[in-house]
């Protein structure tokens, strides 16, 4: 079984290194769309932008730029919809993208997609993998990145709630802060996310075997225990049963993904040294799991040509040979005579 997990995870690196550009695209391409579906199910207002064709459109032109504009359209499209309903609350939602795009989001394409990544797997409830594969492929460093997409996010579930509530744009803006400020899933998630984004990056940094498949386990068991102590202790109403399958789920996830990405054979861990003017070097050296892939030979037999071949031959010789008969008769017909 592991064997064939092996051959697939080469296969599909050798797929992505001929087709690299086409699968990039179809990826954008699937981003995009479910953002702008997300877009729509939390602050979809304008009766125009929620209709299929303009899903479409918006999709295809985001599709079309580059990656550091991919986010700016995105939020213009969250800021149209909220403008339809209430323009001051659109212009506080402007503020607040605009200082989060300026500081940190332009420098950074690639955290286009680490934003839109945390807002799509908060709508399908596997938000607890954020911190760990961020951990596991990145650093400390995202985690900017990964506060704004959680901000991101619960600040368009506080305008749907707000909107919901209260038309009046004069105590709107209050209403707003007031639930996004005190929103306690908020807040736990931030903190909790920070620590457990740390405590996986020291561990996969770690020298130990099985540094990966380690990290996974305590980032995963860390967030479970600290969600279920805060929500005790601030009286939320947690489904533990559902909660617990959503933690193994993403353990599930996050183990195959770093399965297939750092298949690490620690059975044959080599330790090297060597040194030069100025340094002595100490390596640890641990191979990647490689399956040679069965090559198919297939030979081609052609019996029936060859046959055919000698039947012609066999036919010529014999052609010959009565020739060859005939001509002796005739001599000696000749002779006789």
């Amino acid at each position: 079984m592991i064997t064939r997990f092996i051959l697939l995870g080469q296969y599909i690196e050798n797929f992505y290194l001929k087709h690299g550009t086409i699968v990039k695209t179809l990826i954008k391409l699937l981003f995009i769309l479910g953002s702008v579906l997300c877009i729509n199910h939390f602050v979809g207002y304008h009766p125009v932008l929620t209709t299929w064709y303009a899903i479409l459109i918006t999709t295809l032109l985001c599709a079309a730029m580059p990656d550091s504009v991919v986010l700016a359209l995105i939020l213009i499209y969250a800021v149209i919809n909220v403008y339809y309903v209430s323009p001051l609350l659109a212009v506080f939602m402007i503020l607040i993208f605009v200082i989060m795009y300026l500081m940190f989001l332009r420098f950074e394409p690639i955290h286009t997609y680490f934003i839109l990544g945390i807002i799509l797997l908060h709508i399908v409830n596997l938000q607890y993998l954020v911190p760990v594969l961020l951990a596991v492929f990145y650093g400390p460093a995202v985690v900017v990145s990964m506060s704004c997409g959680i901000i991101i996010y619960y600040l368009l579930t506080s305008i749907t709630a707000t909107i919901g509530v209260n038309q009046d744009t004069t105590i709107l803006i209050n209403q707003l802060l007031n639930q996004f400020v005190t929103n306690i899933p908020f807040q736990e998630e931030l903190l909790i996310f920070a620590l457990v984004l740390v405590v996986v990056y020291l561990i996969r940094s770690s020298e130990i075997n099985y540094a990966f498949n380690i990290s996974i386990i305590v980032g995963l068991f860390l967030e479970m225990t600290l969600f279920l102590i805060l929500d005790f202790f601030a009286g939320e109403d947690l489904n533990i049963l559902y909660f617990i399958l959503e933690i193994i789920a993403c353990f599930v996830i996050a183990y195959v993904v770093v399965f297939f990405k750092y298949s690490l054979n620690f059975q044959h861990v080599e330790r090297l040294q060597f040194e030069d003017d100025e340094y002595y070097y100490y390596v640890k050296a641990v191979p990647k799991h490689k399956v040679n892939a069965p090559e198919r030979s297939v030979k081609h037999f052609r019996p029936r040509k060859r046959a055919r071949h000698n039947l012609k031959e066999l036919e010529e010789v014999e052609m010959f040979l009565e020739a060859e008969d005939a001509k002796e008769k005739k001599e000696k017909e000749t002779e006789e005579k």
